[in-house]
């Protein structure tokens, strides 16, 4: 339905009608980033924990790359949303 907008309720004895996007609005549910990365997943063990997201099927956008502030590699979840795998070169994230 075109435009039929989103409705969001509140569960319980009497459901309430709490939220309505209609239009444009309802358009940009989901759309928050605006396509650009915005999440970030970091961590300790790269090589793993990126073969761990491809065995559950994310889709990684390109290989991983190395960067001045450490390894990295923006993939989508379910959702479509851009996250970037990151282990960062120093702990303390200095560098970034």
């Amino acid at each position: 339905m075109a435009n039929a907008g989103c409705e969001l309720h509140l569960p319980g004895p009497r459901p309430r009608f709490f939220w309505r996007a209609v239009g444009d609005q309802a358009d940009a549910i989901g759309c928050q980033s605006g396509g650009r990365v915005w999440l970030f997943l970091e961590t300790e063990d790269f090589e793993a924990d990126h073969q761990r997201l491809e065995a559950a099927g994310a889709v990684f956008e390109s290989p991983p790359r190395h960067e001045p502030y450490g390894r990295v590699a923006v993939w989508r979840d379910p959702w479509g949303k851009r996250w970037d795998l990151i282990e960062y070169a120093n702990p303390d994230r200095s560098g970034t």
